[in-house]
């Protein structure tokens, strides 16, 4: 029975990428990505439990879960790029212009603080 749910909706249910951004495979009619799916999935969380969770009907979260398991290895190698470039937001430029915006302004804040405390407690 369940292979036969999932031949109905998995064709309409699985959309690839956005016009703008290239988010991966989609929920259809959602924002909602496999690798969000994979999240609940891989914690081991139930299908209704993840539909709930997300809005979304079991069927479109059996159907996800039916796309990773037959892309597996591609689904995974994505969503570790994916991870990767969240855990550095940055270009390594980007990142040096960040940090020196940083250092001048926590130069200014200590320089603020030291004004502050003067002010606070005068000398007699």
């Amino acid at each position: 029975m369940r292979a036969r749910l999932l031949d109905v909706v998995r064709a309409d249910r699985i959309a690839f990428g956005g016009q703008s951004h290239d988010r991966g495979p989609e929920i259809s009619g959602t924002r909602i990505t496999v690798y969000d799916i994979w999240d609940y999935a891989s914690a081991g969380d139930h299908h209704s439990y993840i539909a709930v969770t997300l809005g979304i009907s079991s069927a479109q979260v059996l159907a996800a879960i039916e796309y990773i398991e037959q892309h597996k290895e591609e689904v995974l190698s994505e969503y570790q790029k994916i991870l990767a470039r969240a855990a550095t937001p940055y270009t390594p430029e980007v990142q040096a212009k960040v940090d020196a915006v940083k250092a001048k302004y926590d130069l200014l804040w200590a320089d603020r603080r030291k004004k502050g405390l003067a002010d606070a407690c005068p000398s007699q």
